[in-house]
């Protein structure tokens, strides 16, 4: 354009105003649009059409396939999700490497976006996935480009998968959902260890998927340190994506607390001595590499619960997390919030995960022990935070049994649970709070029973007040608790442990059930279940509302 300008002994153009016109030249923007661009710098207008025309003659053509990406990122762009959808599927079926292969990719998103149809979305990330790794599109006879691995599609397929994961039938294919996940994060930041979001989800991805939990945090702080970068410069310049990434640090910082409230002594004196890995600390110093990892997995989780913003599921679940590792916050429940999002988030495969990887019975000794008080069942029975409906399933007899859960998720499993003549288990199943009153029938109860629930309470004289009122005389109450870890002071009435679970001494229950005017029958010790292949040791207890003729 310069010589051309020359030959024509004209003021030269300015070299912003020629490298746009090149570009647009290039992309196909139309000439009215260059043209008031020079209006813009003096009116040379000639000089532009010069420009328009030179790049013209000198830049290839592009090609139809390339045509049809530009467009459809345009209507994407633009929200015309169903005219993106149209190109997107011309350029993939014209099969032109490479664009095929990013079409495909923009394609997936688009079917995500319209239907949700994870199934084709699958389908064409693993195709361009795969055709980028060949050189060709399967149109093609043969290869037809340089082989090169595609960031986006592994990133987007690795992102699906973990979705679908959180939604799988067994623990298996969750597990395998996830490791395939983890490997495609694996791959992307190989290629490109710039992506924060890619260090992060595969932080995330092997947290849950049981993967070694030092390794995980430090590729969530990986992914944490480049966010914040972004963070930066998105805020400085007024960008629009301020929020998700926002809300993407808050899920990263939640799982790196996480990850390192449950780091074992000796992997958190591993944690200590990584390079790889910077503790956030008090300004004081800790005492030991324990408490330098539990300062450092508070303020991650502080940092988690101040950048939740609306998201009240995420909220919910950091400041659980946060009271679980803090040695100042003294909750004295789990906040329905939290244990309404981890049971709704565990629903899908509480059963397998519980009677197979975890050996838990605890549903079979309540049922036990309420035949042993009444062989011939119960009239009316509530099972309080009924779950899955594992309990109702494990022969604890009644006329008529109710189950009552804070979980939309587990009460629909419990509704559909069925006995092996297919008659339902419950006659009645209830969503709501166990300390709302007005979800109790309003006739007597002979029976609650409540299996591995009271976990989720510090402070158990409210729920046991609540549920005496809710007895019928003669009635019985059969639960159980975590007992005490052996380390925890002997005046605790109940702890919060680390693990996200409340644990009660047993003079706190007998003071509870004093208070509530019930009668201790039976303190019986169990093993709850297996956690890590340990027992975790536990306490069922039979109480009973003493009727009339009891002196």
């Amino acid at each position: 354009v310069q010589e051309r300008c020359e030959e024509k002994n004209a003021v030269p153009l300015d070299g912003m105003l020629v490298a746009a016109v090149v570009l647009a030249a290039w992309c196909g923007v139309e000439t009215w649009g260059l043209v008031a661009l020079g209006g813009a710098v003096g009116g040379r207008r000639w000089l532009v059409r010069e420009a328009w025309t030179t790049a013209e003659e000198r830049a290839p053509a592009p090609c139809e396939s390339e045509r049809l990406l530009t467009a459809g990122n345009g209507a994407y762009l633009r929200g015309e999700l169903e005219r993106a959808s149209t190109a997107y599927a011309r350029c993939v079926g014209l099969g032109e490497f490479p664009w095929a292969c990013d079409c495909a990719v923009n394609l997936a998103s688009v079917a995500l976006d319209l239907s949700n149809d994870a199934a084709r979305a699958e389908e064409l990330y693993r195709q361009a996935l795969a055709s980028a790794a060949s050189g060709t599109w399967p149109a093609a006879a043969e290869a037809t480009g340089a082989a090169y691995f595609h960031v986006d599609a592994a990133h987007n397929l690795a992102s699906l998968l973990q979705s679908k994961a959180a939604a799988a039938a067994t623990v298996l294919e969750r597990q395998g959902l996830l490791r395939e996940a983890a490997e495609l994060y694996r791959d992307v930041v190989r290629a490109d260890d710039s992506r924060w979001d890619a260090w992060a989800n595969l932080g995330a991805a092997m947290l849950d998927a049981d993967a070694p939990r030092l390794d995980a945090a430090k590729c969530l702080q990986r992914g944490i340190l480049l966010a914040e970068r972004v963070e930066a410069e998105y805020e400085a310049g007024g960008d629009g994506r301020l929020s998700s990434v926002l809300h993407a640090l808050a899920t990263a910082y939640y799982g790196l607390g996480s990850a390192l409230a449950h780091l074992s002594p000796d992997e958190a004196r591993q944690a200590v001595a990584d390079d790889d890995l910077a503790l956030i600390g008090d300004d004081s110093p800790a005492d030991s590499p324990v408490d330098a990892v539990v300062d450092s997995a508070a303020n991650a989780l502080r940092t988690a619960v101040a950048l939740a913003g609306g998201d009240a599921k995420l909220r919910a679940k950091a400041e659980h997390a946060l009271a679980a590792v803090s040695r100042e916050i003294t909750a004295d429940r789990a906040s329905p919030a939290f244990v309404r999002a981890l049971f709704d988030d565990f629903a899908a495969t509480f059963d397998e995960q519980l009677l197979g990887d975890l050996d838990y019975h605890v549903p079979e000794l309540i049922a036990a022990a309420s035949r042993a008080r009444r062989p011939d069942g119960y009239d009316l029975a509530l099972d309080a935070g009924c779950g899955t409906g594992l309990l109702g399933l494990s022969g604890l007899v009644a006329a008529k049994l109710v189950g009552l859960d804070l979980s939309a998720k587990m009460c629909d499993a419990a509704r559909n649970r069925k006995f092996p003549d297919g008659s339902p288990v419950y006659d009645l199943v209830l969503e709501g709070d166990l300390l709302d009153p007005a979800l109790y029938p309003d006739d007597p109860l002979d029976l609650i029973a409540a299996a591995d629930v009271l976990c989720y309470f510090g402070d158990l004289s409210p729920l046991l007040a609540l549920w005496a009122d809710a007895l019928a005389p003669d009635g019985d109450l059969i639960f159980t608790v975590e007992a005490l870890l052996p380390e925890t002071p002997a005046d605790d009435p109940w702890r919060l442990t680390p693990s996200g679970r409340y644990v009660h001494s047993r003079a706190h229950v007998a003071a509870a059930a004093q208070t509530a005017r019930l009668r201790l029958a039976d303190a019986a010790p169990i093993v709850a279940r297996l956690e890590k292949g340990e027992p975790v040791n536990a306490t069922l207890y039979v109480l009973t509302k003493p009727g009339p003729d009891a002196s």
